[in-house]
């Protein structure tokens, strides 16, 4: 859902870079043999893909030069909760 508004964000955030491609590899944890907090990088790429409903005022552009900062902290109950169970289903496909 928004797939080109989602993809703009991607592409604006990491233009001098090179733009973020919308399918990417993240390291688990934030730091190898580190336990817990999943890496922070990880998590604001899965609740901007995650982001819908209610959330979704969000892509609009009046916000798109902050949203991607916006996405390092949980954004709704729904969001982190669709967000969580994106990474349990790609870790349980990976095993």
């Amino acid at each position: 859902v928004y797939y080109d508004d989602k993809l703009d964000i991607l592409e604006y955030e990491t233009y001098e870079a090179a733009p973020m491609d919308p399918v990417q590899p993240f390291d688990f944890v934030s730091e190898p043999g580190e336990e817990g907090e999943p890496d922070p990088a990880l998590m604001q790429f899965v609740r901007l893909m995650a982001l819908d409903g209610a959330d979704s005022f969000m892509l609009e552009s009046i916000f798109r030069k902050e949203v991607w900062g916006f996405m390092s902290m949980p954004v709704s109950q729904a969001n982190e909760l669709k967000a969580m169970n994106k990474i349990t289903q790609e870790c349980q496909k990976a095993l």
